[in-house]
Formats: C-alpha cells, sequence, structure tokens
C-alpha cells in the first residue's frame, strides 16, 4: 500500500498530469486538423448564369435618298433680271426702269429657303412689287399696297404685313405667296363716322392674332400698332456701291 501510495506520489501523478495535458492536445489537436479540412476541402463553386455570346455582324443600312433637284442660283438669277432688263420693275400694266433711288429688300415668304426679291415702287405710297423664282426663272409675283411694312416670326404666316389709312378707313392687309404669286387677305378694317367714331372689324382672327403678336401697342388703335419685325430696305444705289453680295449678306443669305 505504501509501494502504491510512493508510486503515485513519485510517479502515476505526473503520468496522470502529462496525460490530461496531452488528451488537451489532441483533442485540440484534432479539432484544429478538422477545421483545416474544414477549410482545405475544395469549396463548391457558386452557380453562375450562363452567358450566351452573341455575335452580331455590322448591317449597313442602305439608304436611299430620293433625288432632289438642286436649288436655283435665285442671287444670280435676281441680279440678271435687275440689271439685263431695260424695264424690270412691275407695278399692275406699268413697267419702269430702276432708278438710284428705288428701294431693295428681300424676305422669304413661304419659308422655302429661296426669298423673293422686293422693289419698291414710288407713288402716292410706295408699293411693293414682288418677284420670286417658279418653274426656274424670275417672275413678278404681284403687287402689295399699304404704309408701313413688317412681318411676323410664325412661320406658317410669314408673308408682310401692311397698314394704310384712307379718308375714312383704316385697314392691314396680310399678303402671302402661293403658287408664285401673292395673295392679300384683309386682317382688321376700322370704319369712321363724320364725327371720327371708329367701327372696327375683324376679318381673319388667326391673322389678327399673329399681327397682335407682331406688334406691340402704341395706342387704343389696331391699326397704330409698334412692328418687332420691319422690313429693312436698301436703294439701288447703296446696293450698287457696296455690292450685290453684301446686299445678300444683309439678310442672312
Amino acid at each position: 500500500m505504501k509501494i502504491i501510495l510512493a508510486l503515485l506520489l513519485a510517479g502515476v501523478i505526473p503520468v496522470a498530469l502529462v496525460g490530461c495535458s496531452n488528451g488537451g492536445s489532441s483533442l485540440a489537436s484534432s479539432k484544429a486538423e478538422s477545421a483545416t479540412e474544414a477549410k482545405t476541402e475544395p469549396a463548391t463553386e457558386p452557380a453562375t448564369e450562363a452567358i450566351t455570346e452573341i455575335t452580331t455582324e455590322e448591317v449597313t443600312e442602305v439608304v436611299t435618298e430620293e433625288p432632289t433637284e438642286p436649288q436655283p442660283d435665285w442671287s444670280a438669277m435676281y441680279y440678271s433680271y435687275v440689271t439685263e432688263n431695260a424695264e424690270p420693275l412691275i407695278w399692275g400694266d406699268t413697267t419702269s426702269p430702276i432708278k438710284a433711288d428705288t428701294p431693295f429688300a428681300l424676305h422669304d415668304f413661304d419659308m422655302d429657303g429661296i426669298p423673293e426679291l422686293i422693289l419698291g415702287y414710288w407713288g402716292a405710297r410706295m408699293g411693293l412689287s414682288v418677284y420670286t423664282v417658279y418653274d426656274g426663272m424670275v417672275v413678278h409675283s404681284g403687287d402689295i399696297g399699304g404704309r408701313a411694312s413688317f412681318y411676323s416670326d410664325n412661320e406658317k404666316y410669314h408673308g408682310i404685313f401692311r397698314s394704310d389709312s384712307f379718308a375714312k378707313e383704316s385697314v392691314v392687309v396680310y399678303s402671302g405667296l402661293q403658287d408664285g404669286k401673292i395673295v392679300s387677305e384683309k386682317v382688321v378694317d376700322t370704319t369712321y363716322d363724320d364725327s371720327g367714331n371708329g367701327n372696327t372689324t375683324i376679318s381673319n382672327q388667326t391673322l389678327y392674332d399673329v399681327y397682335m403678336a407682331c406688334t406691340t401697342q402704341s395706342d387704343e388703335s389696331a391699326h397704330y400698332r409698334k412692328p418687332k419685325n420691319e422690313l429693312k430696305t436698301y436703294d439701288w444705289s447703296e446696293v450698287q456701291s457696296d455690292g450685290w453680295d453684301a446686299f445678300i449678306g444683309r439678310y442672312g443669305y
């Protein structure tokens, strides 16, 4: 009994302690190995969406443009008309030569890219004689009477407005271009009695709205408004002095 106790005291107890220690190490080692094994196991690759490679061939779109007629050299045509004709200025049935003080202007009535040539005709009031390129040639489109000449920024109604007054009547007339011809229409008309009292009639509401939009109020009358876009004219002597191209350039062409 004493021997067993001695042995226990001398050897077995340390062995037990070591055994406990080793047992713990073995358990930790086992866990570590398990963890290591778990970590080193090949990971399962996540499922990926199937990617289909689509190869598209370049497609060249063939656009067949309809043949368009070349734009006529309207500038040269107008210049030839006014310089090669003995009496190019037309007013009604009357023709006459261009003088040094004959007013010249350009204005695109129908917004087709080819402006109309306007020549002023002196009389009791300066009338406007309008020319255009139609069917490949310069033609006289018609005449516009009145005094003040102005136009709107409205592309649909881009003709010329003119106002005029007579003894007992004041009018505003709009002149547009249709099939190479000037077509004029009364916009607003005011008649006065002997006492000077006026009675105003709007003849065309649409054109009246355009007229009001391109003018500003000057007084109570619908006929004496200030235009926003006045038609600019240049005397023939000035056109000759500065050159035809300079005249064309003043209108942005």
